[in-house]
């Protein structure tokens, strides 16, 4: 049986590039959970989703036999957790983050293809949240990872993951 996998990190930690890969690997779906909490269908940046659409949409995504969920969302998403057969913790160094973070930044701010992604300003509170992630977001998500009975996987880098599974 193919496993449910939760991974759980920072901006910039690798989360969507790790789940497309395992996804790839495993043949199994993957969710950005990204793409269901902001209102995509509108053409600006940072309005989030109905809180009922966005937890309709995850539901749905979970009732497959198997499935890779990423994100950095932990209140909203404990189903998930609960739901895993494995969460992966990604452990991403916070100025590797941010190098991440800026270099994304710069390439949707520069390209024709993508639509506007935020100021300057929106640049400067995500690398205030991402500082801020691992003693606070992590720390609080830590309670829901560690309650779920879920096989708990701390890992820095893709092979990390592969090697772990």
């Amino acid at each position: 049986m193919k496993p449910r996998i939760h991974i759980f990190g920072a901006p910039g930690s690798g989360k969507s590039f790790i789940a497309s890969a395992v996804s790839k690997e495993l043949q199994i779906p993957h969710l950005d959970l990204d793409e269901i909490f902001w209102d995509n269908s509108l053409l600006s940046y940072e309005v989030k989703a109905e809180a009922r659409i966005r937890d309709k949409k995850l539901e749905q995504f979970m009732a497959q036999p198997s499935w890779i969920i990423e994100g950095s969302y932990h209140e909203w998403v404990s189903n998930s957790f609960r739901q895993a057969d494995v969460i992966v913790i990604l452990t991403t160094p916070v100025w590797v983050r941010h190098w991440r973070i800026f270099i994304r930044f710069l390439k949707r701010q520069f390209s024709s293809t993508q639509p506007e992604y935020g100021s300057f300003c929106s640049l400067i509170d995500l690398l205030k949240y991402n500082q801020a992630f691992d003693k606070k977001h992590l720390s609080e998500a830590r309670g829901v990872i560690f309650e779920s009975n879920s096989r708990v996987i701390l890992a820095r880098r893709l092979q990390d993951v592969l090697d772990a599974l």
